[in-house]
């Protein structure tokens, strides 16, 4: 996704939070800077969970955590 309208936003806001409900931990993996400086300008709250630039890091952090 090259960027982040706030339709999309919107979905991914509502995806994440169902997930919570289910007791998921919810990782945000492949932010590009664009990306993020899309989500940033929509004012999007993202601090209830963890984000990644790649998915080599995001693995680095899960094997780290148990």
């Amino acid at each position: 996704v090259p960027l982040i309208d706030s339709y999309v936003a919107q979905g991914l806001i509502r995806t994440l939070q169902s997930a919570r409900l289910l007791g998921a931990e919810v990782v945000l993996v492949g932010v590009r800077p664009e990306v993020a400086q899309s989500i940033v300008g929509l004012g999007l709250d993202l601090s209830g969970m963890r984000t990644y630039a790649d998915l080599q890091s995001a693995l680095g952090a899960g094997q780290r955590a148990v």
